[in-house]
């Protein structure tokens, strides 16, 4: 009795002494295991009342600190209520299991840690320390073995309620863990029978948003948010809980992009850019908003956690992030598709450049933009309002833009550079409509340096159009080349004459023909190759005719044409 009254006053002294006559008479281990035993005789029968809907917090008088009780000792009075799943139930039940972990146990933890002292105590003075009880592990030991099997044998009632609550009774365990400073640790598959359950409640809650829906709606994303930030803010205590519910999240996430996915119109109906958007376009817009749409709200959602979150070593936020990458899939597809229309338009439209009058006479005003330049302006302008405008995804959009306006200043450059035969004044028109193109980018790209070397070479461009041969051979050439060779090689046919061929004339090509084949060959070497091809039937040309004299340009071309090569 020395030894609880020690323990129950937190008297260290009277808990060492009670140790020093009981090792004497060589009772320790004895009275040591009867200690550990009823300590986890009081903790199963709380369990018990607990499980049973009794409010143990009325059946320990307050004032009193929770300490092992003599064999035999009958818990406070009271009846234990019929069992029930109302709410009223459940109230005393989570009531109770809080108070149970969160005072009795935490009461017990205390009192073995100052046993755990006295026994160091009596080890410092000169007892067999073989003989000292690690009585801090075996008690924690047990009461783990307890609770698992405690779990596991409670009735269906208490494992619907265990099983439905697990994030309320985690949050007590880590109260409790933190309670005593992390000196008794709960292992991490602790309450892992519980998790399937609460998993498939959770799973259950989110799919409900979704059950019956063919084409989901804003209101169907607001309703899977709710009940997902709900779940997830409840989970965040526990990192493996969060995890789980965070994989149930994306799956449902996943369910209702593949509902809006099948709803995507694909075909010519809905890539047309040569009117306004019609039904069918109309139709992806909406489910492009409404992926959008989801793909914000979850950010947001994530955004209102991150402090839960940044508390948590769970990989939840990451892969519930990195799911959102099938939004962008989805409203890339339809915007892709539109987007290729676009650049076919853009593409034919830049041909026709080539069947522009006047560039190749000296008599053409240089002044206001060429026919075609006016066009693509009005083209860019009317479809980039009309087709794209409606987009919500500003951020997929504008990078959308950026490539497609990359390709557009590709392709102007390509036909520009082989223009021919081409006047001075033609020059200076194609110049202007470089200054013009910019501003035909502008619903695209509003900051057209955002292009980085392509918004250069555009500006660059505008300047080697109107040099004449000796300047462009200046140009450097390799990787410091901000306009590639062949480029440079391509304008300097237009200074050549008519016998001087270009690649393409050569090759019985068309404009059209020529400019497939450059976006179909990446590589530079293989464009040199063609003009190679050009210079050497050129060269062959004028031997057959037995004349001594080149082009002017010629020897240029070649020069740099073999630096360009050895680059």
């Amino acid at each position: 009795m020395q030894l609880i009254t020690g323990l129950q006053e937190r008297n260290e002294v009277l808990v060492i002494n009670a140790l020093k006559i009981v090792k004497n008479f060589n009772l320790l281990q004895k009275s040591l295991d009867n200690l550990v035993a009823t300590y986890i005789s009081d903790l199963e029968q709380s369990l018990r009342d607990c499980f049973a809907g009794t409010d143990i917090t009325v059946l320990t008088k307050s004032g009193n600190p929770v300490a092992p009780k003599p064999s035999g000792t009958v818990r406070g009075p009271g009846k234990t209520p019929m069992l029930t799943t109302t709410q009223n139930f459940r109230a005393k039940f989570w009531k109770s299991l809080h108070w149970l972990l969160y005072e009795e146990l935490y009461e017990s933890c205390e009192q073995v840690n100052l046993l755990k002292r006295a026994l160091d105590q009596i080890r410092q003075f000169g007892f067999d320390s073989t003989e000292i009880y690690d009585v801090h592990n075996h008690f924690w030991f047990a009461v783990q073995e307890l609770l698992r099997k405690t779990f596991t044998d409670s009735p269906a009632h208490v494992t619907q309620t265990l099983q439905e609550g697990l994030a309320k009774l985690l949050t007590s365990a880590r109260g409790f863990e933190q309670r005593l400073n992390g000196e008794f640790l709960f292992d991490n598959d602790m309450f892992s029978s519980l998790e399937v359950g609460y998993i498939s409640k959770c799973a259950a809650n989110m799919k409900a948003c979704l059950a019956g829906v063919d084409l989901p709606s804003n209101e169907t994303v607001d309703a899977l948010i709710r009940v997902a930030s709900t779940e997830l803010s409840a989970a965040l205590i526990d990192t493996r809980l969060t995890n789980s519910v965070g994989a149930v999240f994306i799956a449902c996430g996943k369910d209702l992009c593949t509902k809006l996915e099948s709803q995507i119109k694909l075909g010519p109906d809905s890539k047309q850019v040569v009117d306004i958007p019609n039904f069918l376009q109309t139709q992806n817009v909406v489910l492009a908003n409404i992926l959008y749409y989801y793909k914000d709200s979850v950010r947001r959602m994530l955004t209102d956690l991150n402090v839960q979150f940044s508390k948590s070593k769970s990989s939840a936020q990451q892969e519930i992030l990195k799911s959102l990458e099938q939004t962008n899939i989805l409203i890339g597809t339809i915007l892709q598709q539109i987007m290729n229309s676009i650049l076919s338009t853009i593409s034919i439209i830049l041909l026709s450049m080539h069947r522009e009058p006047g560039l190749s006479s000296e008599k053409i005003s240089i002044v206001g933009p060429s026919m075609y330049m006016k066009e693509l302006q009005e083209f860019i302008s009317r479809v980039w309002q009309n087709h794209i405008g409606p987009f919500e995804d500003k951020e997929l959009v504008a990078k959308c833009g950026h490539e497609l306006a990359k390709r557009c200043i590709e392709l102007f450059v390509h036909n520009m550079s082989i223009f021919r035969p081409i006047s001075d004044a033609g020059r200076q028109r194609l110049n202007n409509d470089c200054n013009h193109m910019e501003q035909a980018l502008k619903p695209i790209c509003p900051n057209l340096p955002d292009l980085g070397n392509s918004a250069r070479l555009l500006r660059a461009m505008s300047f080697l159009i109107v040099q004449p041969p000796k300047e462009l051979v200046k140009q450097s050439v390799g990787n410091d080349s901000l306009v590639p060779s062949y480029i440079v090689l391509f304008l300097l046919f237009g200074h050549g004459s008519a016998e001087l061929q270009s690649p393409h004339t050569t090759a019985n090509w068309s404009n059209e023909r020529l400019m497939e084949w450059l976006d179909g060959h990446t590589s530079d070497r293989e464009k040199l190759e063609l003009i190679s091809g050009a210079l050497q039937r050129y060269r062959d040309q004028v031997r057959r005719k037995k004349s001594e004299q080149y082009d002017d340009v010629y020897p240029l071309m070649v020069e740099f044409f073999e630096k360009a090569l050895k680059s």
